[in-house]
């Protein structure tokens, strides 16, 4: 996955994304989720969905998708089901 490249429709268009079945644990998922938000300078939502990982983590990487976003007002949402 070539991450060097962004077109100019994520940086100037793109307000949501969701990502389902996401598993963070997995480095080139982070990197996705990271591309998105460092970026993309219109993004309004970013929702993650990882049934697996636990809160300590959950709270984690909410936190450092917080720091490193492109967007002010963008929102990151972690979502996660009953294990």
């Amino acid at each position: 996955m070539d991450l060097t490249k962004v077109p100019q429709c994520l940086i100037s268009i793109l307000e949501r994304v969701e990502i389902n079945k996401l598993n963070m644990c997995e480095g080139a998922e982070i990197k996705l989720a990271t591309y998105f938000l460092m970026n993309s300078e219109v993004l309004k939502k970013l929702s993650l969905n990882d049934s697996r990982m636990a809160n300590e983590d959950i709270n984690f990487y909410s936190g450092l998708f917080i720091l490193i976003k492109s967007s002010r007002e963008c929102q990151v949402f972690s979502l996660t089901t009953c294990r």
